[in-house]
């Protein structure tokens, strides 16, 4: 499983530096991790990374912890590029600087004691190794590393508010940052197996980042510089983690107690938040900038999915649809559809591709299902052929990108798009095979 089954190995005498930390290589990796993570993962200060590979490159104070961040960093820039361009930056070509790095970095984090070290560096490492992983590793191995990590952060202490512990803006701020990713890590990793967070509201104080950009932070300052109304590389974060405590666990407000609403009836709870975000922070972004159109998409994105997901139950919990409006039932189908069209857009759009590798992470498997359900009580029309071919195309973009996806997700989301198809190809009189849409308009 990774560096959570590597404990017991003994890599102190496999020489990482020599093979993977040459200063030239990691520079330009560095380089990538900058344009193609720091952007959507914001859980380093890159000032502060910037003197360590500095440092690194010229073997200035080797640190196991330091070892174990940088090769997490070179991992991650690794799988964000293009197959093409891995073997100009470091020789070797995808798959194998992929297999290569992941097994670097395992090793690292046991050299530098991941279980038991109080090293943030580790941790943050181990964050963005997995965070990474799953976009190019086995998702059900991710998960279950996922939850080691939780433990070691609760055992760093990280769970805790580090103003509350007396720390200084700098630590706390950073530690914020580390906690809530996790938090991210968690949520991300318990939809792709279907399963409960592990983290849960009660479990931790420590409070949301301050809308600043990383550069905007000093290991020096005093106080926190004021928080800016625009868009600052935390500003995801803050608005995904915003979203998993009002939409994703129990209500928080109530000291952790469970949400007495259904969740047949959360639609008006997900507008709510949706508009308070929108009010927020997402009127303030410029869709005109690729980075903060990708904001915007991801997190529109993500609001949908969970208000088709509300309405999806909330139809489902009554025996029968007669209690809803056909026109109701369109603009949810419709919604749905548009939803799915967007995210092949996220993933294809080239003025953003550098970003398209989280992108990709996010799987909308319950919009695909209400609209392959949706298709099995329709008419063949216009419409309806439109959004198969909407759902094929998504599928199709999931199978050429290579990346696993969940067992637990994938085996039913399949029987259900082959029952689609005989369903759609017998209301045409033809074989399922024909029923098969294709490019998407």
């Amino acid at each position: 499983m990774h560096f959570a089954s590597s404990l017991g190995g003994n890599w102190r005498d496999h020489s990482l530096r020599d093979t993977y930390l040459q200063p030239d290589q990691m520079q330009r990796l560095w380089q990538v991790y900058q344009n193609n993570v720091a952007p959507l993962l914001a859980v380093l200060h890159v000032p502060s990374v910037e003197i360590m590979v500095r440092e690194e490159s010229e073997n200035i104070n080797p640190d196991p912890a330091r070892e174990a961040l940088i090769l997490a960093v070179c991992f991650a820039a690794i799988v964000t590029i293009p197959p093409d361009q891995c073997m100009a930056l470091v020789g070797l070509d995808c798959e194998k600087a992929i297999q290569s790095y992941q097994l670097a970095v395992d090793q690292a984090l046991v050299r530098a004691n991941f279980i038991k070290s109080q090293n943030i560096c580790v941790l943050q490492a181990a964050v963005i190794f997995l965070l990474c992983l799953r976009w190019r590793g086995d998702a059900r191995l991710v998960w279950a590393a996922s939850a080691v990590v939780v433990r070691v952060a609760q055992g760093q202490g990280i769970h805790r508010d580090g103003q509350s512990l007396g720390l200084s803006p700098f630590d706390s701020e950073m530690r914020r940052r580390l906690w809530w990713h996790i938090c991210l890590l968690d949520m991300v990793c318990s939809e792709d197996q279907g399963t409960d967070t592990q983290i849960q509201p009660g479990m931790f104080d420590t409070r949301l980042p301050h809308n600043i950009d990383g550069a905007d932070l000093d290991p020096s300052m005093t106080e926190l510089p004021p928080e800016k109304t625009g868009a600052t590389d935390i500003t995801l974060l803050i608005i995904q983690c915003d979203i998993i405590s009002e939409l994703n666990w129990p209500n928080r407000r109530n000291g952790g107690a469970r949400d007495a609403q259904s969740t047949a009836d959360r639609e008006p709870l997900v507008t709510t938040v949706a508009n308070r975000l929108e009010d927020r922070f997402l009127q303030h972004l410029d869709i005109n900038i690729p980075i903060q159109w990708v904001y915007a998409m991801i997190i529109r994105l993500t609001l949908s999915k969970l208000w088709l997901y509300a309405h999806y139950n909330k139809m489902a919990s009554h025996e029968s649809r007669s209690g809803w409006t056909q026109a109701a039932c369109d603009d949810a189908f419709q919604a749905a559809v548009e939803t799915i069209k967007f995210t092949i857009l996220l993933h294809t759009n080239e003025s953003t591709s550098q970003w398209a590798w989280l992108c990709k992470t996010y799987k909308q498997w319950h919009t695909v299902a209400f609209i392959l359900a949706e298709l099995c009580n329709r008419p063949i029309t216009a419409e309806t052929d439109h959004a198969w071919q909407v759902v094929t195309e998504i599928q199709r973009q999931w199978e050429q990108d290579g990346s696993p996806q969940s067992v637990m997700l994938r085996k039913p989301l399949k029987r259900l798009m082959q029952r689609t198809a005989s369903t759609r190809a017998a209301k045409m009189g033809i074989s399922p095979r024909s029923s098969l849409g294709t490019e998407v308009k």
